[in-house]
Formats: C-alpha cells, structure tokens, sequence
C-alpha cells in the first residue's frame, strides 16, 4: 500500500437462523450455476476473499477458514417449481493450528492465529464432547456441545448432529521439528472417527 493509505478492513461475516433453524452467513451472493466449469469458476472468485500471509514456517499460510457451498435444488414436478428439496454440500477447509513459538507471529498475523486457534479448539471441544454423550446411555446426563462458541462450529452443526453427514480429512507433516503438532493431528482425527451420527431422514416431498 501506499505511505497514508489507510487499510480497507474486511467486513465482519455475520451468521443467521433461518425458520428451520438452520445457521447461514448473511449478506452472501449466491451464483446459480449449470455444471461443473461454472461451479468451479465460482470457487475461484470465493478463494479470492481467502488471505495467505508468510510465517516463520509457511509462505503461504491461510489466515482463515475457507467454506465453499454447493446448494442443490431438486424439483419435485418441473411444471410445479414451487416444491422443490433443497440440499447442501459443503466443503471446509480449515487453516492449521498455529505455536507462536515457531511461527514467531506478531501484530496482525498473531490475531489471525488466535482467532484460528480459538475456533480449532471450540471444534474440538464439540467432537470431544459428542463421543462422550455417544457413550452416555441416559440423556438427562448429556451434555451440550458448545456449538455456539465460534462461528466456524455453529455452520458445521447440523452435519454432526443428524440434519447431514460430515467426512475429515486431516494433513500431518513430515518434518520431525512438527511431530508434536502432527501428533494431535492425528488423535484429533482418531477421536473424530469413533463418532457415528444418526442421520434424520426428511419425509419425500408430497404434491398437494
């Protein structure tokens, strides 16, 4: 930027309820596509909302989550469009946990690493949270995941808890100066994999 310029900031994404009860982000723009090379050029104008910055262990390092939606819209009668499902297809990719120890982040970059941080744990206080109520037979003696905590879990909620199906995929590092970092990566992902979710199947469409 130039010396003065003063840094245009980023507007706070802000999140809704719809009438099912079901969060969204507000203010989105949504584009209606027609097949694969639309959907992808779509993705592409989403990724460049999506901030890299360099760090002590990354040149290229996501300052936040990225989420990319599909909305799939099936009509039940195509001479009668007003019944229709509507699906969701997400996928999330989500920044890495960060030491400051090693990425040695300061000013901006060590508030993004916090804010990344904090909704990481948050997730991983929900996982850890469901299995222990999976093992929990009484459900007076469940407890409730602390979905609404962060953002980021408040969107996946209705995947983990029967509205859909949620699948992770996990990156570890080879390098042994991340062996502690890959570590609880990987018990993250074995605890996450012991979680079975009972799917709640909607009722078929019915034509009036």
């Amino acid at each position: 930027k130039k010396k003065g310029e003063k840094v245009k900031q980023r507007q706070t994404l802000k999140l809704g309820q719809d009438k099912n009860g079901c969060t969204y982000v507000k203010d989105l723009t949504e584009f209606q596509v027609d097949n694969a090379e639309e959907a992808y050029k779509a993705l592409s104008i989403g990724r460049q909302n999506l901030q890299f910055a360099a760090t002590k262990l990354n040149q290229e390092s996501s300052r936040s989550h990225c989420i990319f939606t599909i909305k799939i819209v099936r009509v039940a009668d195509v001479h009668n469009p007003h019944l229709a499902r509507v699906s969701l297809f997400s996928f999330c990719d989500l920044a890495g946990s960060e030491r400051i120890s090693k990425t040695q982040n300061i000013g901006t970059r060590l508030k993004e690493a916090g804010n990344i941080n904090t909704s990481l744990l948050v997730l991983g206080r929900c996982i850890k949270t469901i299995r222990q109520n999976q093992q929990i037979k009484t459900l007076k003696k469940h407890t409730m995941p602390p979905f609404r905590e962060s953002k980021l879990t408040r969107l996946m909620k209705d995947y983990v808890m029967g509205s859909g199906r949620a699948s992770l995929l996990v990156c570890v590092s080879q390098s042994p100066y991340l062996f502690e970092e890959s570590l609880h990566v990987l018990k993250f992902a074995a605890l996450a994999s012991k979680i079975t979710v009972e799917e709640f199947k909607e009722p078929e469409p019915v034509i009036a």
